[in-house]
């Protein structure tokens, strides 16, 4: 149970840094091959 716990509380931290993350580099590389 504790494992579990920790598991979701990692990975809801991961979610939180990695996705904004992943979605403004595929943002910007849309962009960047748009603009030029």
């Amino acid at each position: 149970m504790d494992a579990n716990v920790r598991k979701t509380t990692w990975l809801s931290a991961f979610e939180r840094f990695y996705v904004p993350c992943l979605v403004e580099m595929s943002l910007g590389f849309i962009c960047g091959k748009k603009n030029g």
